[in-house]
């Protein structure tokens, strides 16, 4: 069964279960059958945008509640892990807000933030603004895409073109992949990694990252706090004189 044929089926749930398992494939061909009038462009990118956001919160947390379990399973991986260390030492809220959009490392990097330090709430709000900023951003292609298509089909013979064009995005994305597959065999021969190392290791490279700053502290900016005014050293008091004595 075609992701077309899930959506007509199922709509927005079948959207938002696709973008909380894959990505912006089923996004795109969503935002296509929004211009032919299937569905709704608005209600498209909402349910892109709950279930990108979902499935990545909850990556977020299997990777922070479940460390060793997930780092099994994320060894073969081990170019990928350090490739977002890398760019989680250097831009921090970068990586949150944009890593949807790095084809390669968009599914291990939700559990690499789980792993590593970086502070829930901190990664709640960037990765909120990051799946609207992805889910209007492919939406609003899906749907330009079928603008483009009329420029060389007319609007009558855009359905019946449709899953010649939306197979030829589903081509696209799975040539990517594939891509994206022998580039990493390629890479971890290079390097000598294609054994899986010991995950507790991964673990223990992860957790050595420096820990962010408080995030409410950092989304406040600085707070300059007055100083304390210096005491000065206190006199012994004078005796008291007895008034009773002559």
């Amino acid at each position: 069964m075609s992701l077309e044929t899930l959506l007509q089926d199922y709509g927005y749930l079948a959207l938002f279960i696709g973008t909380f398992l894959e990505g912006e494939t089923i996004l795109i061909i969503a935002g296509f059958m929004a211009y032919t009038g299937q569905l709704d462009l608005h209600y498209c990118i909402g349910s892109a945008l709950a279930g990108s956001f979902a499935g990545d919160q909850f990556a977020f947390y299997v990777g922070r509640w479940n460390s060793k379990w997930i780092m099994k399973r994320l060894c073969k991986w081990k170019s990928k892990v350090d490739k977002v260390q890398d760019l989680l030492k250097k831009h921090q809220n970068l990586l949150i807000l944009s890593f949807r959009f790095f084809y390669g490392l968009r599914n291990v990097t939700p559990f690499s933030l789980g792993i590593s330090h970086v502070h829930p709430f901190r990664y709640f709000i960037f990765n909120l603004m990051g799946a609207v900023v992805w889910a209007v951003s492919f939406g609003y292609a899906g749907y330009h895409l079928g603008s483009v298509a009329t420029q060389f089909v007319s609007e009558d013979q855009l359905k019946h073109a449709q899953y010649y064009i939306l197979g030829g995005v589903m081509s696209f994305f799975g040539l990517l992949w594939l891509l994206g597959k022998i580039r990493s065999s390629v890479i971890a021969r290079r390097n000598g990694t294609s054994v899986c190392p010991d995950p507790d290791q991964l673990l223990a490279e992860l957790s050595e990252l420096p820990k962010a700053p408080d995030p409410v502290a950092s989304l406040a900016g600085p707070v300059d706090l007055p100083a304390e005014p210096e005491q000065s050293p206190t006199e012994p008091a004078a005796p008291l004189k007895d008034s009773a004595k002559p």
